[in-house]
């Protein structure tokens, strides 16, 4: 089993995206916006260091659900659950 906090990933994706970060923000923390996104799922999130978040499937069940946390150069989501559903 892998210990999440002595983990690195191989391989880091990093993304362009052409658009105002404000939309961009909205995009990702608007529930109607991530449903567009991803695949009916949406995303709820407190927007600040130590807030929860989750993510749901499109019947409501939870998928994933954590907190953020304040790393040195981006905000960290350090998850607390994933379902095996």
């Amino acid at each position: 089993m892998i210990d999440p906090g002595n983990f690195t990933p191989k391989t880091v994706y990093v993304i362009y995206i052409a658009a105002a970060p404000e939309k961009v923000w909205q995009a990702l923390t608007n529930a109607e916006f991530t449903r567009q996104y991803f695949f009916g799922f949406a995303v709820e999130i407190e927007p600040c260091a130590g807030g929860r978040f989750k993510v749901l499937y499109p019947d409501g069940r939870i998928h994933i659900r954590g907190e953020l946390s304040s790393g040195r150069r981006r905000a960290d989501c350090r998850s607390r659950g994933w379902s095996r559903a």
